[in-house]
């Protein structure tokens, strides 16, 4: 797959940290009730940092290849992934884009998300480049799927998320559906 990085946006679904405000909370104390700051969340380290600033991923992304198109971070819950798959097909109505990197992240390493956890957490990432159907074949690019239809309903929980019917059908590329 060719891309043009003056046209290509990229969007990444995660869940945001729900402890990212903490550290919001503990800078905003430390000179009135320094005591109380450092007891409602420790020092953040560089690891820390960037991993508590959501839109660091999508940033990363477009600095590392240059891409010049809108680049951000979409939180649905558990339905951030399919959410940026979304949020992608939109963003390829505008015409001056040539392609979106979607991708999602779930990096669940804060201990608190581990308390009660029947089964260890695991961490990782992917990411799918979506184009017009047109314009990838005439590149000659290999074609996976095709996205006919994402619907997501309301995404403003997990619960939701959970309970929600997923109306989407996507054509693989061996003729399957799903």
């Amino acid at each position: 797959t060719s891309l043009d990085c003056s046209s290509t946006a990229n969007v990444i679904g995660m869940v945001v940290d729900q402890h990212v405000s903490e550290h919001v909370l503990r800078w905003a104390l430390r000179e009135t009730a320094p005591d109380l700051s450092e007891r409602i969340a420790p020092a953040l380290d560089t690891a820390q940092v960037q991993g508590s600033l959501p839109n660091f991923v999508a940033n990363r992304l477009s600095a590392q290849f240059g891409l010049q198109g809108p680049s951000y971070a979409i939180s649905a819950g558990r339905l951030s992934g399919l959410a940026a798959v979304q949020q992608g097909a939109l963003l390829l109505r505008d015409p001056a884009l040539s392609a979106v990197i979607v991708g999602a992240t779930d990096m669940p390493g804060h201990f608190s998300r581990s308390i009660g956890a029947s089964e260890p957490l695991c961490e990782g990432a992917g990411g799918l480049i979506i184009k017009r159907l047109k314009e990838a074949e005439q590149s000659g690019d290999h074609i996976l799927g095709v996205i006919e239809d994402l619907h997501l309903g309301h995404l403003n929980t997990d619960q939701a998320a959970a309970d929600l019917p997923i109306a989407h059908r996507a054509q693989l590329g061996d003729g399957r559906s799903f």
